[in-house]
């Protein structure tokens, strides 16, 4: 099996920060490592980590004593200690589907650069309010109402040129390429968007990227 290194950048999300973390040790896939970064929560954020530190899936949890002031950073430190062939950015306030990272991977080892699945929005009691694939309605109704797959570069020229219809990091399963460090390091002080330019940095080069409505992230 393959190793997924799932990295959560962690801030502030003391409510909603336990789940996520039981959300990704239960997953159904079992070759993962996961790798906490929390930049300087205020909240009790750094005392739900510590509970995990003995976990066997652990491998690093770093607490910053500065706030660094962008997720974007916390994606590259990430990235930097992750040994997995394939990256989870697993963001501390979402949660997903246990079979998450099965459905992900079994695509992936197809050939895939990229997976990602449905977002469904929930509202802060984890209530869902909306499926997120009406973002993407106004560019073809419906076309993310069902699974997919295209070309990288041909998904940017059709849908992913005109707004960011990969519209949340946690639902996304990508592959740990050298190029990343690249990538982040001209969207680090990005406060708004840096995720999209970085998928279309990713995605502008041969390969394939795979969608997915039979699994959801919340």
């Amino acid at each position: 099996m393959e190793l997924v290194s799932v990295i959560v950048p962690s801030y502030n999300h003391e409510k909603f920060l336990e789940q996520r973390l039981e959300s990704i040790f239960n997953q159904s896939y079992p070759a993962f490592e996961v790798i906490i970064l929390d930049d300087c929560s205020r909240d009790n954020s750094r005392a739900i980590i510590s509970k995990y530190r003995s976990h066997p899936k652990v491998a690093s949890i770093v607490f910053n004593e500065k706030n660094s002031g962008s997720a974007f950073i916390q994606w590259k430190k990430g990235i930097a200690l992750a040994r997995g062939k394939y990256i989870w950015i697993a963001e501390s306030d979402d949660y997903c589907d246990l079979n998450f990272l099965e459905t992900a991977v079994s695509k992936m080892s197809q050939g895939y650069r990229l997976f990602y699945c449905r977002n469904i929005n929930i509202d802060s009691e984890g209530t869902p309010r909306e499926n997120q694939t009406r973002w993407c309605d106004d560019l073809i109704p419906g076309r993310w109402q069902a699974d997919f797959e295209n070309e990288g570069r041909e998904e940017i020229r059709e849908f992913l040129s005109l707004k960011n219809t990969i519209n949340n990091a946690s639902a996304v399963v990508f592959r740990n390429e050298p190029a990343l460090q690249d990538y982040l390091g001209k969207v680090m002080s990005f406060r708004y968007c840096g995720d999209w330019v970085f998928w279309l940095q990713y995605l502008d080069a041969p390969g394939k990227l795979y969608y997915s409505c039979a699994v959801n992230n919340y």
